[in-house]
């Protein structure tokens, strides 16, 4: 290994006394005139040598010759010392910066090298590119959940990389994720087509983005552009279980349903049960919105999709999402007819369970609260975990002629012991204690459920009830004036 501190430092003073000692050395004139040109040029070469060798310039490239010696041999203690060197001769050297920043990384010493980079990469001003992507990539770790301040540090130092380099494939990618993940997705997509181009894998991201936007038709554009990607990498990895997971939900979601299904049913791939699971019940799904996207809406399709991935996961809030968007969007019209075909569906045996389900939404959307729990009752004989079901049986059974307060919070309770964040669920316990006197757990579920609901105003008026009765007028009062200030 090269040390640079092992060679000599020729001063220009010492070479001009050797030469002065040479021509003052006793010997014929005539001879020295002879040789005095050949030891003028030697001089010259052995001054231009020292002068080389202490230039800022020469030393520069010997400690950056060290520094790549050192870092190849992993001393990267050696290294260290070079590059501070290098720091000392030229502050505003940023290669030396990152450099001494990756050595302390190499031993593990993560926050030092923070700092180090810093210096080259602050965080409201634009610096290294490099450096701003390394700190980007310290903060988004392993792509686990992020804090607000920690999203806001990286999203800069990416933008700041950006700015340097505007084409750079990963911070283009890790931009465009990072938007993608709090919802803006019209930006992130305009970094994701960037790196698309060498990158076909990252069409999938893209269509899953515009289908976020509703854009249908870009979205399966960019899944087939994904599909075929992943086809032709499964024909040489057709045991690879992450890649066909991947090929069937581009498939899915570029209209492709059968091929998808196929796919995830080849019995040469090993897929993990949970995973296979998932992914059946993501492409039922997308086949089921194709359905309700047509004109008129393919509505036995739709719900022939969903009883398959019922049939699969009966609790999946994707599922109960759509049908209860079936069950409140219908109109007069389409209601009538989609409860004849329902029933004729539930006289074939098909999709029973999920046909129940919505007989008993659209009976209590008709105040019929007898056919509504009658329907519930038998859906969920047929799905028992099924806990939709619950919920709309225990709303039925508490607003019943005579009320059945006690088994309606039994269901309630069990509802939410399964799914504990969900706030219809929250919703329904809270007014089944509000109708019980429990007014103190009445208050904890319904005000835990109101941020996210939809009728606001009735569970305004269920509040100043609660509060009322626990002798907080005040409370009360505002939440009858909000009440008041709510549309129908």
């Amino acid at each position: 290994m090269s040390n640079c501190d092992d060679n000599p430092r020729i001063s220009p003073r010492v070479i001009l006394q050797w030469v002065v000692f040479l021509v003052m050395q006793p010997r014929d004139f005539h001879s020295l005139r002879r040789s005095l040109p050949g030891m003028l040029i030697g001089a010259g070469l052995v001054f231009a040598v020292g002068i080389g060798i202490t230039s800022p310039r020469g030393t520069e490239q010997h400690y950056r010759t060290a520094v790549a010696e050192a870092m190849q041999s992993e001393n990267t203690r050696a290294a260290e010392l070079y590059l501070r060197r290098l720091i000392e001769i030229n502050a505003a050297d940023t290669d030396a910066h990152y450099k001494l920043a990756m050595t302390f990384v190499r031993r593990g010493n993560t926050a030092t090298a923070r700092q180090v980079l810093r210096r080259i990469a602050p965080l409201y001003r634009t610096g290294t590119a490099a450096a701003h992507l390394w700190l980007a990539q310290d903060v988004m770790g392993d792509g686990g959940p992020l804090s607000k301040s920690e999203m806001l540090q990286a999203e800069r130092d990416l933008r700041h990389c950006l700015q340097r380099e505007p084409e750079h494939p990963k911070a283009n990618l890790l931009l465009g994720k990072l938007l993608l993940n709090t919802n803006r997705l019209a930006e992130s997509i305009e970094h994701l087509k960037t790196v698309a181009i060498d990158q076909p894998e990252i069409h999938m991201t893209i269509a899953r983005a515009y289908h976020l936007m509703n854009d249908r038709n870009s979205a399966k554009r960019h899944s087939a552009k994904a599909a075929l990607h992943f086809q032709k990498q499964l024909r040489f990895d057709y045991k690879n279980a992450q890649l066909r997971l991947l090929v069937a939900e581009s498939l899915a979601r570029s209209g492709q349903f059968l091929n998808a299904e196929s796919t995830l049913r080849d019995t040469h791939s090993s897929i993990d049960t949970q995973q296979f699971q998932n992914a059946l019940v993501g492409v039922y799904i997308l086949q089921a919105d194709a359905a309700m996207l047509q004109t008129p809406p393919q509505l036995n399709q739709m719900l022939i999709s969903l009883q398959k991935a019922i049939a699969i996961q009966a609790d999946h809030p994707q599922i109960l999402n759509r049908l209860s968007m079936v069950a409140l969007k219908s109109n007069d019209r389409q209601r009538a007819k989609l409860q004849h075909m329902l029933k004729a569906n539930l006289t074939l045996g098909h999709a029973s369970a999920t046909v129940h389900l919505l007989l008993g939404a659209f009976a209590s959307l008709n105040n019929d609260s007898k056919s509504a729990i009658l329907h519930f009752e038998l859906g969920l004989q047929q799905q028992p975990k099924m806990t939709a079901l619950m919920n709309n049986l225990a709303w039925s059974l508490a607003h019943a002629h005579p009320p059945r307060l006690d088994r309606a919070l039994k269901l309630a309770n069990t509802a939410v012991a399964a799914a504990p964040q969900n706030h219809e669920f929250l919703d329904t316990r809270g007014e089944i204690h509000l109708r019980l006197g429990r007014w103190q757990e009445a208050v904890a579920d319904l005000e835990r459920g109101l941020p996210h609901a939809r009728e606001t105003r009735r569970i305004h008026r269920s509040l100043a009830t609660a509060y009322e009765n626990l002798g907080q007028i005040d409370l009360a009062e505002k939440h009858r004036q909000l009440a008041g200030t709510i549309e129908r």
